[in-house]
């Protein structure tokens, strides 16, 4: 994105010098040649076309991280243990909280595998 807009600018930077400070001999010249390069570099930042959406049974990995068939999909805004992660309860014992999050998730993947 830095990029097409660094050369947006600098067309329009090149276009500005010539409109306000011609050279005779140039400015007839280049201003049809940096109008057309100018709408081309418009023409060539069209928007992408989306992806699309992964499909395939789910398998979650952990918390925040599901596979959906050969695709890692990691869950935005989730802050969730990873699978190797251990915490601790109310008694200060540690436990698997990464294991138990997985294990919980899985459940609910495959009845929306069915589903």
């Amino acid at each position: 994105m830095s990029l097409i807009l660094g050369a947006l600018l600098a067309c329009a930077a090149g276009l500005a010098g010539i409109v306000l400070c011609p050279d005779d001999s140039t400015r007839r010249s280049r201003l049809p040649l940096l109008v057309a390069f100018l709408l081309g570099s418009l023409a060539w930042h069209a928007p992408a076309r989306a992806a699309e959406p992964p499909s395939g049974p789910a398998r979650v990995l952990d918390g925040g991280t599901v596979m959906v068939g050969p695709h890692r999909v990691s869950l935005y805004g989730i802050a969730a243990p990873d699978a190797d992660q251990t915490c601790s309860d109310a008694q200060n014992r540690p436990y698997p909280c990464g294991l138990a999050v997985r294990d919980r998730a899985e459940p609910a993947c495959a009845a929306a595998d069915r589903a």
